[in-house]
């Protein structure tokens, strides 16, 4: 019997050491990333990023060369929910050949949520193929990823390289806006050391997909020694700076300035494009206390939450709480978020209330919320504005378009008027290189619409006298209120 249990031993080690060795020979995995129910295409895509994959769809893998196609596997998955036992899941990786490279399952447990069933059981068979010790370890981007002269990149198959991999601030695809029939989109991408902006859309034949437009030295901060070609693909010394990491402008010596905007990917705070192992979290929004320990949100900001933290302003001091999704209306982008942690301690006195008509267009306005905080910081900030119109973006009536400019991480934030109602929630902005001094917020109306529909019942705010006329102790008041929110 010792033999035996010897034997298996063996056997067992003979095909970890097979699947290993064989394993260490491919460095892509190719599957189409869709919205699962269960999130598991989005959860093997994060794991298998972690071992130094890269992730492509099958439409990238036909532009890859033969070399290329040959070190890329294919991911296949299988799943069943069983509410009677445990639910399974296994997946399957397989070459080019369609010959089977590793394949494994794992197993959720029952009293658990179908999403909790496949999380676990995605973690068991990450746990087997952490066995294997894949080891194949390569740069960022090196010459057989990026083809040389780029003749077979276009604008899809730069954004799966970008859905798959961590990226500079100045990495993305850019456009150059122009009424005289010469614009055109360029991408961006880390070569080495060398950044290169290659052509992937234009308006004219003047200009061919794959071409190299400009090329990019970091010196520091948004600085870069650039190299700029012109149309008869003269090289042309230049100097380039990246603003708000949106926009890219360049001064051309003795010819002039010009300027990219950045389209993709998207600066939001609800963006998810790559994988950044120092940010724990994926996504940041704001939101605000309507009573005890329910707070309104954004549905975009909130989404794709596995799990959620609210950070709240505690007697001057922020403490973070743990939260989860309580209901959300997707239609008008909003959510109504809980917080569950032994340690909140609940406020019953809130002195604001939610307004339940539209207020005119002239009234004066103000934002709070948590805007780009890993360049501001997490200080709530204040913007404030008018209201410019009853409507909003193609005279959507659930919004108002106002003055005070929206940034990325204010979604989700409250719009207050200077006698301290809240009278929105802001959830969009327009890039000032586009439009100056736009947002939008939905109406306070259609968040009491939310608050009556959700599965409990919510106390509407009755509100405080507040001072008028003094803003800055209007938003000492509110301050407390205003939440900042990071989702995982």
């Amino acid at each position: 019997m010792k033999k035996f249990g010897l034997l298996i031993t063996i056997i067992i080690a003979c095909l970890f050491s097979s699947f290993s060795h064989e394993i260490n020979n491919y460095r892509m995995i190719c599957f189409d990333i869709q919205e699962n129910p269960y999130g598991i295409e989005k959860r093997f895509k994060e794991e298998f990023l972690k071992y130094g994959f890269q992730i492509i769809d099958h439409k990238f893998y036909e532009t890859l060369d033969a070399k290329n196609k040959s070190i890329t596997l294919f991911l296949d998955y299988d799943y069943f929910l069983n509410y009677n036992g445990p639910s399974t899941l296994s997946v399957e990786l397989t070459n080019a050949a369609g010959a089977s490279v590793w394949k494994a399952s794992g197993q959720g447990n029952t009293f658990l949520s179908p999403t909790g069933d496949m999380k676990g059981a995605t973690k068991q068979i990450m746990k087997q193929f952490a066995k294997l010790k894949y080891t194949f370890v390569e740069p960022l981007v090196d010459n057989n990823t990026i083809p040389n002269p780029f003749s077979n990149w276009t604008e899809d198959s730069v954004k799966v390289y970008f859905n798959s991999h961590s990226l500079s601030p100045i990495e993305g695809i850019y456009k150059n806006y122009s009424n005289d029939g010469n614009s055109y989109k360029i991408a961006i991408l880390r070569n080495k050391d060398q950044y290169v902006g290659i052509i992937v859309d234009a308006d004219n034949t003047l200009w061919k997909k794959g071409e190299i437009k400009i090329t990019l030295n970091h010196i520091e901060g948004g600085a870069y020694d650039a190299e700029y070609f012109d149309a008869n693909r003269k090289k042309l010394n230049a100097i380039a700076g990246i603003k708000d990491n949106r926009l890219l402008e360049f001064t051309v010596p003795n010819i002039g300035n010009f300027s990219f905007l950045k389209i993709y990917p998207s600066s939001n705070e609800h963006s998810n494009v790559g994988i950044n192992t120092n940010v724990q979290y994926s996504a940041t929004g704001s939101g605000v206390l309507i009573y005890d320990n329910i707070i309104i949100t954004n549905y975009h900001v909130i989404k794709d939450a596995e799990k959620i933290e609210a950070i709240i302003n505690i007697n001057g001091m922020p403490e973070t709480f743990s939260a989860r999704v309580l209901c959300s209306d997707k239609t008008n982008d909003l959510a109504i978020v809980c917080i569950k942690d032994e340690k909140y301690k609940g406020q019953t006195k809130f002195p604001f209330k939610i307004l339940s008509h539209t207020v005119d267009v002239g009234t004066s306005v103000f934002t709070m919320g948590f805007p780009l905080t890993t360049f501001l910081g997490d200080e709530v900030k204040i913007t404030d504005g008018i209201i410019s119109s009853k409507s909003g973006y193609n005279g959507d009536i659930v919004l108002y378009q106002i003055s005070a400019p929206i940034q990325p991480g204010n979604s989700g934030g409250p719009l207050f008027d200077k006698n301290g109602n809240l009278v929105g929630i802001t959830n969009a902005g327009i890039d000032k290189s586009v439009a100056e001094n736009v947002g939008y917020a939905i109406k306070s109306n259609y968040v009491l619409n939310i608050i009556d529909s959700a599965p409990i019942n919510i106390p509407i705010p009755k509100g405080n006298p507040l001072p008028k006329e003094d803003l800055p102790s209007l938003i000492k008041i509110l301050k407390p209120y205003v939440v900042y929110l990071k989702i995982y």
